[in-house]
């Protein structure tokens, strides 16, 4: 590409960058500052259009017209500490025209946030959040809200998973169309699986667990008591980990031990 610089003489020397002037990697990622070419004047660059790769013979070319510039490369890019580096690059032609120009080069920090690694899959999710609500759908993993929800319980084939430095999942439903993974399962949730039994609550002594209207935990759905540890409760059914003990009374699986009758 061909960098803006200002000069004092169509003679002054011209750099040209393979990618852009300035750059932006990533820790741990190599920078090479040699990656420019530079002719001895905007005369003859500028039969070239100031391509970079129409300048297969530059040395040649800056021969014949100002000589071959003395370059000189002044600063320093830790690429394993992320910031913003400063290059100052200098060319004299021959003649003593001079150009002056400075590259900011930006490392960035190896690991983003904002960064999301994407890999196909195929498969079925069940929306996994409370009934008769849903979930917000994104046009970009967590970005782009698009003030449409998919209801609690539906299905939903995805075609791709999002995931970033911090663990957060993003599934792919549709085009420009995302959904958080912490309200996805891979299993039918509206299915009750029909028991007869009892269950115990195994939590802590003097202590008890919560009794929820549904079978799940978000949206507030705590009726306001709480099973006291070592009772055992006749139930019903079992959906999505829970245990069913009474009319829209739910306990959580992981703290009860199961006994058919």
């Amino acid at each position: 590409m061909t960098v803006p610089v200002t000069v004092s003489d169509a003679s002054a020397p011209v750099f040209a960058f393979q990618n852009s002037k300035d750059s932006t990697i990533k820790v741990g990622e190599s920078f090479n500052q040699n990656d420019y070419k530079v002719v001895g004047s905007w005369a003859i660059f500028n039969n070239y259009s100031g391509d970079y790769s129409k300048l297969p013979n530059f040395e040649g070319i800056a021969k014949n017209s100002d000589g071959t510039p003395q370059v000189t490369v002044s600063g320093n890019v830790d690429t394993n500490t992320p910031g913003i580096y400063q290059l100052t690059y200098k060319a004299v032609s021959t003649s003593g025209a001079v150009t002056t120009m400075v590259r900011n080069v930006t490392v960035l920090p190896k690991e983003s946030t904002t960064d999301w690694t994407m890999n196909d899959m195929k498969a079925v999710g069940y929306i996994n959040y409370t009934p008769g609500y849903g979930i917000m759908v994104y046009t970009a993993p967590a970005t782009g809200a698009k003030g449409q929800r998919l209801a609690h319980g539906t299905s939903w084939k995805i075609s791709q998973k999002a995931v970033n430095a911090n663990g957060d999942t993003f599934y792919k439903v549709g085009t420009n169309q995302w959904i958080n993974g912490k309200y996805v399962t891979f299993s039918p949730i509206n299915t009750i699986t029909p028991l007869k039994g009892e269950v115990k609550i195994v939590y802590k002594k003097g202590y008890g667990v919560n009794l929820w209207k549904s079978a799940g935990t978000t949206g507030g759905f705590y009726t306001g008591r709480k099973l006291k540890h070592g009772t055992s409760w006749k139930t019903s059914g079992k959906q999505n980990g829970f245990y069913k003990v009474g009319k829209d009374q739910w306990i959580q699986g992981d703290y009860a031990s199961y006994k058919s009758y």
